[in-house]
């Protein structure tokens, strides 16, 4: 019996042991999650979370176990956009004391990476736990970059339609960063300092310019039209003064009718002061003369 009761505990306590050893949670500190590679299964396709149970038997097994863990606490960080309204530096050349059309925008944001993104990105090597840092790092420069080419289209359309206030942006641009980034999760997109330019005065130097271009493009096409009809002119008027050089050349009797017409002596003919016939306006009726 007491042999029996020694083999039982050695047993309660070798299941205890390998309990102990399999339950992953117990190494998951609060908002951390992890990935799990075995050597006898890969890697993990679900992220192992905390406050659930985890067991699993291959980390019983020596060195055939490793558990990638990540701390994903909510980050926070403060960026500032700063830009010109789309061709603000173009309009302003238009108006009066050239108004500047930039602007400066400070946004706080809170996000996280999404815990169910971490496997396919740590398979990939893509991110690591000693890179985590570097990845929100990187993360947050194409972030403003998002933001500053964003935040204008957005301000424009709010102050275009009197419903500008720094809070109203929030909402959307929390929309527009979970579409572009789906790896993160955006809790507050929250815009803290504006400077602004007088959005009605751009909407004026856009109107302006519009106007402008439209004139000047309607300039063009009328001298445009105007230098071809130029060039119709002198073309058939060429084409008529070769026709007649052929006719006079066929017809060398013409230049004493000519000249009577023109009541000059036929004898004394000089090309130079005989006066033509005013030109049609195409060479039908010259082509006529030759028939």
């Amino acid at each position: 019996m007491k042999k029996f009761l020694i083999s039982l505990v050695i047993l309660i306590v070798a299941a205890a042991v390998v309990f102990y050893f399999g339950w992953v949670q117990l190494q998951l500190p609060a908002d951390s999650y992890a990935v799990a590679f075995t050597k006898t299964g890969g890697w993990d396709s679900s992220v192992l979370k905390p406050g659930t149970f985890i067991w699993r038997w291959e980390r019983v097994v020596p060195t055939n176990f490793k558990l990638y863990i990540y701390d994903l606490s909510t980050r926070k960080a403060t960026l500032q956009a700063s830009g010109t309204l789309p061709s603000g530096d173009v309009y302003t050349q238009y108006m009066p004391g050239n108004p500047s059309f930039s602007y400066r925008i400070t946004v706080d944001v809170s996000y996280r990476l999404n815990p169910d993104a971490l496997p396919q990105l740590t398979r990939d090597g893509l991110l690591s736990p000693d890179g985590l840092d570097n990845y929100y790092s990187s993360f947050e420069s194409g972030l403003l970059n998002t933001l500053e080419q964003m935040i204008p289209a957005l301000v424009n359309q709010k102050a275009g339609s009197g419903s500008f206030t720094p809070a109203s942006l929030e909402p959307e641009l929390i929309s527009k960063l979970s579409s572009q980034y789906p790896n993160f999760t955006f809790f507050h997109v929250t815009p803290t300092q504006f400077e602004l330019p007088d959005f009605s005065l751009y909407d004026r130097a856009r109107t302006t310019y519009t106007q402008l271009v439209d004139a000047k493009t309607r300039a063009l096409e009328q001298a445009s039209q105007a230098a071809a009809q130029e060039q119709v002119t002198k073309s058939n008027r060429l084409d008529l003064l070769r026709q007649y050089g052929e006719v006079l050349t066929q017809y060398p009797i013409l230049l004493k009718y000519l000249a009577l017409e023109s009541g000059q002596n036929p004898d004394s003919i000089n090309l130079n002061d005989l006066k033509l016939p005013a030109s049609p306006s195409s060479g039908g009726q010259a082509s006529g003369a030759r028939q």
